[in-house]
């Protein structure tokens, strides 16, 4: 339920949720104008009894991308920590990070477009640190992330990238981002609600049924 939240869902409030998750009280979301329907259960536990691990799918529609190109494969992980940290002390948290599968370079989504100064400063720092060239860092805009909830694994990332290729959304050279507890994807702005759709039907109700 956190990463349903943070990830888009304004109907949830990420602290509020947390007692919630903590202690295994289960969390029904209601639809206002539909009060006789069952609405959504999120627990550890499903009606059933099952235990399906993909629960739930929410997205955001309007993200800024902060690219860094030209750095060693071997330098991601320090990189991606200078900006987490860079973005973590401005006040703008990195929302996700993705790698391209074309060329060496990573992507951070982030709520609010960093100014020249900032980003100046975070090239400035990566420079520092690294031992490749001096990198470029851009920003950008036009993507959504679509967030897919639950206990996933890698070959779910695969089939649920496979459901959005069906649909025709577009997810580009990007890498899925992908952990024990949810898994991103980075689709254009005007398909998020497409993919967040397809997902839905053709992921979600099926892992429930």
């Amino acid at each position: 339920t956190y990463e349903l939240a943070f990830y888009g869902a304004k109907v949830l409030h990420p602290k509020t949720l947390i007692t919630a998750r903590d202690n295994g009280i289960p969390t029904r979301i209601m639809n206002t104008f539909k009060p006789e329907k069952c609405g959504t259960l999120i627990s550890p536990q499903t009606e059933n009894g099952q235990f399906p691990s993909l629960k739930a799918v929410t997205g955001i529609e309007h993200v800024f991308l902060v690219s860094v190109e030209g750095i060693k494969t071997t330098e991601f992980d320090q990189v991606s920590q200078f900006v987490f940290s860079h973005f973590s002390q401005l006040g703008n948290e990195v929302l996700a990070a993705f790698e391209t599968s074309r060329d060496h370079s990573l992507h951070f989504a982030v709520r609010e477009r960093p100014t020249k100064a900032k980003i100046n400063a975070l090239k400035a720092t990566i420079s520092a640190q690294m031992v490749s060239n001096c990198p470029h860092v851009w920003v950008w805009d036009g993507r959504g992330i679509v967030s897919v909830i639950g206990q996933s694994e890698e070959n779910q990332a695969q089939s649920v990238g496979e459901t959005l290729a069906q649909a025709g959304v577009d997810t580009g050279h990007f890498r899925c981002q992908h952990s024990s507890n949810s898994m991103q994807f980075l689709v254009p702005v005007h398909q998020v609600k497409k993919a967040i759709q397809s997902i839905h039907s053709e992921v979600i109700l099926n892992a429930q049924c």
